[in-house]
């Protein structure tokens, strides 16, 4: 039994998601299953299970890191539909006691919807996005607490959570064992592999997007756009609460559900995805935002260093490394091992002052060059150490 799997990144409804039923209905698998059997393996193993045709999984805490579903890109019913088969498909081998969901940035409208739906007696998801944008932003801003306390993650609190969790996550997910929480989780303590089983580690769980534009260098044209629009973004640090009420007028400029009239920052973040997909069809390398300038070697894992924390722009101080100083303290207890995904560089990197193990769990899309090294997921065993795992669908 494993205490704890994460992952994030898989971006359900978008066209290139690794795990999209759509991408697998282009493929040459056979079926479903067949597809991502690759990843039923890796989770076995990282139970200690030998691999086999149909692993069962036990696992006490899911945790869903972020950017779990396409809610920014993709059409609601496209993305919804993604969504069940795969947790439908998940949950017919994989037993999880708990579920936390933590949204990131292409989902933080899961998050409004789960806040305001029981003010506003509205099932938000079930309307036409576009014309419910203003009045869900309204309702939103009207919510007084927009964090949920990091150790202490929401469960379903009304009917209408419920038609929610259905909509999106199927069928056999178990309604009882789920909880949302935003924009932290803690999870259980854990010692990361290669340290001393007496050093014991707090383990924190965040999408990663809050630290944007942080993460968002002016590597190339499309990043220096994005890069001066997010320029003027103030977060507020002091709190978790503060630092979402400052985080969601942003997030939600560059990312909400798909509208005749695209945001500027959606029209630059899809023109860089055509980009990837042009590179990809031309055979030339052209970078885009979020995704490595020179790739990784395979070889190093599984000590690949994830790039966020590597060169902080010369322009800009504002570098994750430099967050992490800024507000560490007042987060967490040291040492800290703290996951995250959002930039889908996946890996592992020990920060000696403070002492904090940064794990990145990677991306599931397939335009990505180098996918295959940085499609990962973080786990603590029934042991309590806590370790990453690639999955290589070799394709």
């Amino acid at each position: 039994m494993l205490k704890l799997l994460c992952i994030s990144d898989l971006h359900l409804g978008e066209k290139y998601s690794l795990l999209d039923i759509t991408h697998v209905r282009d493929g040459d698998c056979t079926s479903y299953s067949d597809a991502l059997r690759p990843f039923r393996y890796e989770v076995a193993a990282l139970a200690g299970l030998e691999p086999q045709d149909e692993p069962k999984v036990q696992v006490h805490t899911l945790v869903l890191l972020g950017d779990i579903f396409e809610l920014a890109t993709a059409l609601l019913p496209t993305a919804a539909e993604a969504g069940r088969s795969f947790f439908d498909w998940l949950f017919g081998w994989l037993e999880a006691d708990e579920v936390v969901y933590v949204p990131g940035n292409h989902d933080h409208v899961f998050w409004m919807w789960w806040k305001t739906c029981i003010q506003s007696g509205q099932n938000w998801w079930q309307a036409d996005p576009q014309g419910v944008k203003e009045a869900l932003a309204r309702a939103y801003e009207a919510v007084e607490i927009k964090a949920s306390a990091p150790g202490s993650p929401e469960p379903v609190a009304s009917d209408s959570h419920g038609d929610l969790l259905k909509m999106f996550f199927g069928e056999h997910l178990k309604q009882t064992s789920f909880s949302i929480g935003y924009p932290v989780y803690c999870g259980p303590s854990a010692v990361p592999a290669g340290y001393s089983s007496s050093h014991c580690f707090n383990t924190i769980f965040t999408h990663g997007h809050l630290n944007d534009p942080r993460f968002v260098r002016p590597a190339d044209l499309i990043s220096k756009g994005m890069h001066a629009l997010s320029r003027s973004w103030d977060a507020k640090t002091g709190s978790l609460a503060e630092l979402e009420a400052t985080t969601w007028p942003f997030t939600n400029k560059w990312w909400y559900p798909p509208k005749k009239e695209t945001s500027l920052g959606e029209r630059l973040y899809l023109l860089g995805e055509k980009l990837g997909e042009m590179s990809e069809m031309f055979k030339f390398k052209l970078p885009t935002p979020c995704r490595h300038l020179s790739g990784a070697d395979a070889a190093a894992y599984p000590y690949e260093t994830p790039p966020d924390l590597m060169g902080p722009d010369a322009t800009s101080p504002n570098d994750f490394y430099s967050l992490l100083q800024e507000v560490g303290p007042k987060w967490y207890l040291q040492p800290l091992l703290l996951v995250y995904g959002h930039t889908h560089h996946g890996g592992a990197m020990p920060l000696p002052n403070p002492l904090v193990l940064v794990c990145n769990t990677g991306g599931w899309l397939t335009i990505v060059a180098d996918r295959p090294v940085h499609t990962h997921m973080f786990a603590i065993n029934d042991s309590g150490v806590a370790t990453m795992k690639r999955v290589d669908f070799q394709v």
